[in-house]
């Protein structure tokens, strides 16, 4: 489910910055997904020619939202039996959008999409995004994604100079955004309640 989100973000990133910068981006793609540099502290994506500009969407890290875990989910089955399951895992993913250039005034810039696009598209749901679902599986259901929110992560310094030296890199203009809630449902009935077909009322 988090690829499909990620391939869903990437795809909306490069039809947004080809719109707006037709002469620079109309027949590339810009944003990737990739991690910022590799285990031998290199880029870890590639750049040629005039093809050097980059968005790079890596995951930052990740939470669960623990407002509902102690409360059970009631499931009714096709045959009425009422299902006790897990409840869903609320998660909430910190989505790190990296600008890449050899022209850092072209990284500026290349940042401001990314902005520019979240300050209109905060609430992705399939009835307003109908291919929201396009990088998943039919025949997969856990890879859906039901909703996506997204909402701009503030970093103060220190948490912002702990984070790149965890990357291993030197700092690239960047900016993150939280994505939430991608609901992971796993049906693995922990306990079956045959359905009430009658009450009786009398002592």
């Amino acid at each position: 489910m988090l690829r499909t989100a990620l391939e869903f973000v990437q795809d909306e990133i490069n039809a947004f910055v080809k719109i707006k910068d037709p002469v620079n981006f109309g027949n590339k793609e810009i944003a990737i997904i990739s991690r910022i540099v590799d285990q031998e502290g290199k880029f870890d994506f590639q750049t040629t020619g005039n093809d050097n500009h980059k968005i790079i969407i890596s995951l930052a890290n990740l939470e669960e939202c623990r407002a509902a875990e102690c409360q059970n989910f009631i499931h009714k089955a096709a045959d009425g039996t009422i299902q006790k399951v897990n409840p869903a895992v609320n998660l909430v993913f910190f989505i790190l959008f990296t600008a890449y250039s050899d022209d850092y005034k072209s990284s500026l810039r290349n940042l401001t999409y990314v902005v520019s696009y979240f300050q209109n598209n905060l609430v992705f749901t399939e009835k307003s995004h109908p291919h929201l679902n396009a990088a998943a599986d039919e025949n997969k259901p856990w890879q859906k994604v039901k909703r996506l929110t997204f909402s701009h992560y503030n970093m103060t310094f220190e948490q912002q100079n702990n984070m790149w030296a965890a990357v291993g890199a030197k700092y690239l203009p960047s900016v993150m955004y939280k994505m939430r809630i991608l609901r992971f449902q796993e049906l693995e009935t922990q306990e079956d309640t045959p359905p009430i077909i009658e009450a009786n009322l009398d002592d």
